[in-house]
């Protein structure tokens, strides 16, 4: 057998077989790790200066997020441990097959956009390090050229699956902590804190934190199973739990904190990480290092991407499609290379749309994992689809839930503006709260709730 067939995953919704599970904890917290360590996580800082928020009560708004976040990507992680299949595939325990269309949608949806949004970056990444050493502006055929370098790898990844993964990310995780550590000497110089200021409205803090919550844990619980699949039937949900929030909050946290005090200390850095992330941070270093930052920024960028798009390639396949896995991640591939070549070489402005629709996601992400893990709790079978009632109920917690919190949440974009925050008045948007996106916590909290209500233990689940 060849190295390429060795690497190559053939599993796909279906329960890995109990003598297939090799999987170790520690290999949870190095995927989940890489995923975080990206350099480019430090530019979330910036939400401070968008909220309004001292550096303090900010640290606690990102420790308060990334918490709860990755908190939740844990107890998924412990539901893949389990049931030993997808994230969207164990999805239809809880709503049906049929009930389970609409998260698998949006599951797919959200992971294809942000693989896409992922490689667009790293392709951005790629031109700047070419900028920096040729020394003019890069054009068009030097971004085809960082394209066609970017865009095989990311797809050779996706599609070899589980193995090559795990393999790469340990490394990824290592290579970048080096460079984000000699990023953090390089610059400690230039943190200068001001005083404390008085503490912050509810409605700047909990936007904070929610900020926090949905570019951390939140953006990666439909697919926190899709890897925790492979770990021996034996674990102990509290080590998968444990393992794998720490693996991908704590450098999450981490670096979002040195953000928030980088922009703390100069303002002015607040403005240029909104326009160009990559690009106003690289700046703070020396020349001489710019080009390492840059290279593994983008090296990031493409571990992201891929992950994204070898999830997305599981909830195609959870939806009904009848293809095999490596063949999934080929269609969807397409998808993503069309997408991120649009916004390369035809409408760089797209990406802002496009980044706001796939925002908006997070309410109808934060009702399916309230709903998903409230079935966790009650201690529901994983190995076949839930009864029609419950199924039932399920689905209408979600819809009502998602209903409400895009309701209770705004957007900059003028396309999707009217179509949100119907529920503020106009003193509440004007004092805050419109801002805040708190449909995202209301979503969740209200689905969990619902949940209960509409299907009631006494009506049985999968198991029974």
């Amino acid at each position: 057998m060849t190295f390429s067939q060795q690497m190559l995953e053939h599993h796909g919704v279906e329960q890995i077989p109990l003598r297939a599970r090799s999987g170790s904890l520690r290999s949870q917290s190095w995927l989940w790790a890489a995923a975080n360590l990206n350099p480019f996580v430090i530019a979330y800082g910036f939400f401070a200066a968008e909220f309004g928020l001292s550096w303090q009560w900010a640290a606690v708004a990102v420790v308060v997020g990334c918490a709860v976040g990755y908190g939740l990507l844990g107890l998924v992680a412990v539901v893949g441990a389990r049931g030993g299949r997808p994230t969207m595939a164990l999805s239809q325990s809880v709503f049906g097959r049929t009930g389970n269309f609409l998260p698998g949608a949006a599951s797919c949806l959200a992971l294809l956009g942000w693989s896409a949004v992922n490689l667009v970056l790293a392709v951005l990444a790629a031109v700047s390090l070419y900028e920096e050493r040729a020394g003019f502006e890069a054009g068009g055929r030097a971004r085809l050229v960082c394209f066609a370098a970017v865009a095989p790898v990311v797809l050779m990844i996706a599609f070899f699956g589980y193995r090559l993964l795990m393999a790469v990310q340990r490394w990824i995780a290592l290579l970048a902590f080096t460079v984000v550590a000699g990023y953090a000497v390089l610059t400690a110089h230039l943190v200068h804190l001001p005083e404390s200021s008085a503490a912050p409205g509810l409605a700047a803090l909990t936007g904070g934190a929610v900020f926090a919550l949905a570019a951390g844990g939140l953006a990666w619980v439909m697919a926190g199973a899709d890897y925790s699949r492979y770990l021996p039937a034996s674990a102990k949900a509290s080590s998968v739990a444990g393992w794998t929030a720490l693996g991908g909050g704590l450098p999450a946290a981490l670096l979002m904190l040195y953000g928030v005090l980088l922009c703390a200390s100069r303002p002015e850095l607040v403005a240029g990480l909104g326009q160009d992330p990559v690009g106003a941070l690289a700046s703070l270093v020396p020349p001489w290092s710019a080009a390492v930052f840059l290279s593994v920024t983008a090296v990031g960028f493409m571990s992201n991407a891929a992950i994204n798009l070898y999830s997305s390639g599981l909830s195609l396949l959870a939806l009904g499609v009848r293809l095999r896995r490596p063949v999934a991640v080929v269609a969807n591939g397409a998808l993503v290379l069309a997408a991120a070549g649009y916004v390369v070489f035809v409408s760089p402005g797209f990406s802002v749309a496009f980044e706001s629709f796939l925002d908006i996601l997070g309410v109808p992400i934060a009702a399916w994992c309230a709903v998903f893990l409230s079935e966790f709790a009650r201690g529901s079978e994983w190995s076949m689809p839930a009864c029609p009632a419950r199924a039932t109920g399920n689905t209408g917690a979600v819809v009502l839930a998602s209903l409400v919190g895009f309701g209770l949440i705004t957007s900059r974009d003028p396309v999707l503006r009217p179509i949100l925050g119907w529920l503020f008045t106009e003193h509440a948007k004007q004092s805050g709260w419109g801002a805040a996106n708190v449909g995202v916590p209301v979503a969740f909290v209200l689905a969990w709730a619902l949940s209960r209500v509409f299907s009631p233990r006494s009506e049985g689940t999968s198991a029974r």
